[in-house]
């Protein structure tokens, strides 16, 4: 087995044991182990698999960050919209669509976000809501 795949996976055992101090500790036991049975190539392999593991976990909380931004830029204006308008007018989506875009939820393995270019179709929404709603004068 190759250096990075055993790193990986005992990395994966270790996170997975988090309810079980006596696995994580037998686990802490073969991971030493393994460390210290590595050759100086095998060291570098496992050095850029951890490298690749924190780009990997920055780049998830980056999107985690952006999701959680658009939640909260939206909360003020959602009760006043129509979700259901909005995905299919200016997306021509459903409205679980924008939901599952909105709460990161899973899709195909992977969170839901939105792309940079539906950001700017939901900006343009935004303010072409914004706009309609302020040209509107009730005259009695």
């Amino acid at each position: 087995m190759d250096a990075k795949k055993k790193f990986l996976e005992l990395k994966k055992a270790w996170i997975d044991a988090k309810s079980n101090p006596t696995l994580r500790a037998q686990i802490d036991f073969e991971t030493d182990a393994f460390f210290d049975s590595l050759t100086d190539a095998q060291k570098k392999e496992v050095k850029q698999a951890t490298k690749e593991e924190f780009q990997r976990m920055h780049s998830e909380i980056s999107d985690i960050n952006n999701i959680l931004n658009v939640r909260d830029e939206l909360s003020e204006v959602l009760p006043f919209i129509s979700v259901s308008h909005v995905s299919k007018h200016y997306f021509g989506k459903s409205a679980s669509w924008f939901y599952q875009r909105m709460n990161g939820n899973v899709v195909h393995g992977k969170p839901a976000k939105f792309l940079p270019e539906e950001v700017k179709t939901l900006n343009f929404a935004i303010r072409d809501i914004s706009n309609k709603l302020g040209a509107v004068s009730i005259s009695y």
